[in-house]
């Protein structure tokens, strides 16, 4: 009766879940405003694809957790345990989401670091090549 009772009582059992998903929500947005701005190549200062590939990392590692305590409170109650598993499922889709973002970001952190260390623009030609006065 206990148990029963128990999972009556939802109110703050999901708050990390929304908060999650929240701020993904809210880092997606700004992710968006920036790549359609393409700030990403106006900034020096920062090195945004870094900074995106850290915080999306830090996501990632919270939609482990996450995931994880979604699968385990499958079972916890019986009449929830179908909409309890469509949600688990949901999130465990997002924890795959953000591991294929952080490696996408990753090899855009190494592109840039390597065209950095190449001696070449963000367009991939390298100064001489760029040049009017090269002979061909």
């Amino acid at each position: 009766m206990l148990a029963e009772g128990y999972c009556e009582y939802t109110t703050g059992r999901y708050g990390t879940v929304m908060f999650l998903l929240i701020v993904t929500l809210l880092e997606s947005i700004f992710i968006i405003v920036i790549m359609v701005l393409k700030l990403d190549e106006t900034f020096t200062a920062v090195d945004i694809p870094l900074s995106i590939l850290l915080n999306d990392g830090i996501v990632t590692i919270s939609f482990f957790i996450v995931s994880n305590l979604a699968l385990l409170s499958i079972g916890s109650c019986g009449h929830t345990r179908a909409a309890r598993l469509i949600a688990a499922l949901f999130i465990l889709g997002l924890f795959v989401m953000m591991l294929a973002q952080d490696y996408l970001n990753y090899l855009k952190w190494q592109e840039k670091r390597s065209a950095k260390e190449d001696g070449k623009n963000s367009s991939g030609t390298t100064i001489t090549e760029s040049s009017p006065t090269v002979l061909t």
